[in-house]
């Protein structure tokens, strides 16, 4: 698990809210407080669609944060700052090959997480990892962490 602080709040804020930069990720869930409380579960309900448009769509689990970026913006603008907020983003599966050495066995693995929390001014970002079942490998988990503080570094400085 990888956990840091983000230095540049608005210029992240605005790349996560505004700009495609996490538009590939998926959204788990998502806990926006502002005036009122508002909580997004991403999973999708597949009983909204019918049979053939659900697998048109590719029968998805969750929907990805390009989708909901602009509804999750909409609670959050304001002359005011939320007073919190936590998201929960999953990377997709289908980039876990581009992630992971052809060697690297990833039938283990069941999720890849990036949480982005925002609380008292400050903001903070932490890498995740979800296996089938406990395993002493850490090299998942150690590759899933150099990405994400990688990805993370622009925002760092």
């Amino acid at each position: 698990m990888y956990s840091t602080q983000i230095n540049q709040i608005k210029t992240f804020t605005k790349d996560l809210f505004l700009q495609e930069n996490f538009d590939f990720f998926l959204l788990c869930e998502a806990k926006i407080h502002t005036y009122f409380s508002c909580f997004l579960d991403g999973h999708i309900l597949k009983e909204y669609y019918t049979e053939e448009e659900y697998i048109n769509l590719g029968q998805p689990k969750l929907c990805t944060w390009k989708k909901l970026r602009p509804f999750c913006f909409s609670l959050i603008k304001g002359k005011k700052l939320p007073q919190k907020f936590q998201i929960v983003l999953q990377f997709p599966p289908q980039f876990w090959g581009k992630l992971f050495a052809e060697s690297t066995n990833t039938q283990n693995l069941s999720g890849l997480y990036l949480t982005i929390r925002y609380e008292q001014e400050q903001l903070y970002c932490q890498s995740g990892i979800s296996l089938l079942s406990f395993s002493l490998d850490r090299d998942l988990e150690n590759t899933w962490d150099n990405y994400i503080q990688k990805f993370l570094n622009q925002w760092m400085e």
